[in-house]
């Protein structure tokens, strides 16, 4: 934190941030967070990530999970995937509507 006092929310709880304090968040749904401004004044935020890719996100209060071959701030590449779902439509079963493999010879 840089300036002023956003609120951090993560699965368990939420609590305001105070200036200098430094957050770490695993990857993962255990790393789920959210940084929200409810001051009047706009709060100063610095962010590091290791902006690994593939990437994997996941929306726990929207049920959603996202997907993308690119790093986070990236422009798209010409062989762009990004895919936002939500988790009650996933498929549970791997070989759900795949074709009978051929014959082995």
């Amino acid at each position: 934190m840089l300036s002023e006092r956003p609120t951090l929310r993560d699965l368990d709880a939420e609590r305001e941030l105070a200036p200098g304090e430094v957050v770490a968040c695993p990857a993962g749904r255990a790393g789920a967070h959210r940084i929200n401004n409810q001051g009047d004044e706009p709060a100063r935020v610095l962010i590091l990530s290791t902006m690994l890719y593939p990437e994997v996100n996941e929306y726990p209060d929207s049920g959603k999970l996202m997907a993308r071959n690119y790093p986070p701030g990236a422009a798209p590449p010409p062989d762009t995937l990004e895919v936002i779902v939500r988790t009650d439509a996933l498929v549970q079963d791997y070989f759900a509507d795949e074709a009978e493999p051929p014959p082995q010879r």
